[in-house]
């Protein structure tokens, strides 16, 4: 008979326990590996937007813009999708918008937020 302690039998039967369900668990983690998802909320910022908004903050009660959002790049956005196991994004303008009140500005962001999107999807 081998002289066995309660703590000794515990650890042994708690990582059998564990190497059971982590076994079957790293294969899913594997499988979820590949992109498969839709991100149906995804945000772009095109160059110059944050700096448009600094004149239109006060009409809009705009708060800051968290650092994250302000350095959006399209290859960050790739490497967070690859990430996150995401394969396709629908994208739109960040979460201000371009509406501040001021028509011709609007036109001009509008115009420039569409002409970099389409940019991206040709690249």
């Amino acid at each position: 008979m081998i002289d066995t302690s309660r703590r000794q039998f515990l650890a042994a039967t708690g990582a059998a326990a564990t190497a059971g369900v982590l076994a079957p668990a790293s294969r899913l983690f594997a499988q979820a590996a590949a992109p498969h998802r839709i991100d149906v909320h995804h945000h772009f910022t095109p160059p110059g937007y944050y700096e448009d908004l600094q004149p239109n903050r006060d009409k809009r009660a705009l708060s800051p813009t968290p650092p994250m959002v302000r350095r959006w790049s399209p290859t960050r956005s790739i490497e967070e999708m690859d990430e996150n196991g995401i394969a396709t994004s629908m994208m739109s303008i960040a979460t201000c918008g371009i509406w501040f009140g001021d028509m011709p500005a609007t036109i001009k962001l509008a115009r420039r937020s569409n002409e970099f999107g389409t940019t991206m999807v040709r690249d």
